[in-house]
């Protein structure tokens, strides 16, 4: 029997997968991955080493799929496996990253770009936590905002900022960067009385208590420089 082949509860053949590492993947979109895959460290690791040879396998297929599931014009989208998708791309490819999550802002939503931030910065591929003096001090505190910031320490070493020049001297995350410059024109866009102003950019960052707290401060530190930087 082929290898691709495979017997079904019925006896009758049926294939494995379809020969293409790419189609095996986004095949699954109705299936419930993060609910199994979250749960087995062994299947997690699995699902990233297909992401990582389906985008070997073919790179402008494998974006095009990406951007695909995460098209909310008909739907709300497939997150699960575009945040992992895209999360294995950064690590891999960092300049086709930043192009894919620039041109994901047309298809999904700008929640992705802190859901993104957030897994960057709750693993290990941020060691480096870059925190104004009031963010740092949020992880003595109790509540949300004190047990999200203690979990985004752990085996970190922070960078505490005296001020908000200093980051001038650093290199910032690229999606603070991103939702930054997004912030930072639309608000000069209202200061000159322009309706070029997208109201969803500011709903996903004006909880302070909400899901994304942490990214939240952290963008509008970086928003601050940029103004700061643009007026001296």
């Amino acid at each position: 029997m082929n290898k691709m082949n495979l017997i079904n509860r019925k006896g009758a053949d049926c294939h494995q997968t379809t020969g293409n590492p790419i189609l095996d993947l986004f095949v699954k979109q109705n299936v419930n991955l993060n609910k199994t895959i979250l749960q087995d460290e062994q299947k997690f690791v699995e699902l990233c080493n297909q992401l990582e040879v389906a985008f070997h396998h073919n790179p402008e297929l494998y974006c095009k799929c990406l951007l695909l599931h995460r098209n909310i014009k008909n739907g709300n989208g497939y997150k699960f496996l575009f945040y992992m998708g895209m999360i294995v791309l950064r690590y891999i490819n960092f300049g086709i990253y930043k192009e894919m999550l620039v041109q994901s802002i047309e298809h999904g939503y700008f929640k992705d770009i802190l859901r993104l931030l957030k897994i960057v910065n709750l693993s290990r591929m941020n060691n480096n936590f870059i925190l104004p003096k009031h963010l740092a001090y949020n992880s003595l505190k109790k509540g949300s905002k004190g047990k999200k910031m203690r979990s985004y320490l752990t085996n970190k070493m922070p960078i505490i900022l005296d001020n908000v020049d200093e980051l001038k001297h650093y290199n910032v995350d690229f999606e603070i960067q991103l939702y930054a410059d997004l912030m930072t024109q639309s608000l000069k866009n209202v200061l000159n009385k322009s309706s070029n102003v997208n109201p969803f950019l500011f709903k996903y960052i004006s909880r302070e208590n909400g899901e994304f707290n942490v990214e939240s401060e952290l963008i509008w530190n970086y928003v601050e420089f940029l103004f700061r930087a643009n007026t001296q």
